[in-house]
């Protein structure tokens, strides 16, 4: 009995641990440490609006990267 009460108790507490959705369940590095390291960009895409407080200039672009091509266009 006590020892099925310490089994849950622990599996409640170190599961309280995770932080994020794709943190793993347990591990003996920080978060930072499994964060750091060399990263290579492979895709993106950013959409950006600008306007003005009265309303009456709105710019607007996207810009895309696939890897090999950045893709720039202004609207």
């Amino acid at each position: 009995m006590i020892l099925s009460m310490l089994l849950i108790g622990a599996t409640v507490i170190l599961n309280s641990c995770k932080k994020g959705e794709d943190d793993p369940f347990i591990t003996l590095h920080s978060r930072k440490a499994r964060l750091t390291g060399e990263w290579k960009l492979t895709e993106m895409s950013l959409a950006i609006t600008n306007r003005q407080d009265n309303g009456s200039s709105t710019v607007s672009g996207t810009m895309s990267y696939d890897g090999t091509n950045i893709t720039s266009v202004s609207g």
